[in-house]
């Protein structure tokens, strides 16, 4: 009578394991590399929308007081808020406001403009106001005042070039 062998002897098994181990070890790195870079391009895709929002409100024109700009863009490291010119705070909110027109909150993994998003903007709270033609424009709100060359340092960074619709 001949016996045959069937499933695997310990040391398969413990090979197999020590395999799969190196593997984990190995990959788990890069996984969480990948899921950072996600989050950083959704931060500046979400700013490319808060820039164009903005502009979209600007050049529909929508009623404002001679001295203010039709839509702004209030910038904190946490939050993005698009305001009517009709709307606008009495200082740029560092969260989600319900005043505005569109807003978003950042994850707690990728803040809006830390040094791994390309920090575009050198201060805490930031501004950028449009008039109606979709041009920067001067505004201040509160002790904040409006970055008339924010869109230029986006597009000098490259960003736009992940997040627009070919």
């Amino acid at each position: 009578m001949e016996l045959t062998q069937r499933g695997a002897t310990l040391m398969e098994l413990m090979v197999t394991l020590v395999i799969l181990a190196a593997l984990l070890v190995t990959l788990a790195p890069l996984t969480g590399q990948w899921l950072g870079r996600g989050q950083q391009r959704a931060s500046r895709c979400a700013l490319v929308n808060a820039i164009d929002m903005t502009r979209g409100l600007a050049l529909r024109n929508l009623p404002a007081a001679t001295d203010t700009p039709p839509a702004v863009l209030c910038l904190s490291p946490t939050a993005l808020n698009v305001y009517r010119g009709d709307r606008l705070p009495s200082a740029c909110p560092s969260s989600p406001d319900a005043r505005a027109v569109w807003s978003t909150a950042a994850t707690a993994a990728s803040p809006f403009f830390t040094p791994a998003n390309g920090a575009v903007v050198p201060s805490a709270t930031a501004c950028y106001a449009l008039d109606s033609a979709g041009t920067p424009a001067d505004a201040t709100i509160g002790a904040t005042s409006c970055d008339p060359r924010l869109e230029s340092r986006l597009i000098k960074d490259a960003l736009y070039a992940n997040c627009r619709f070919k």
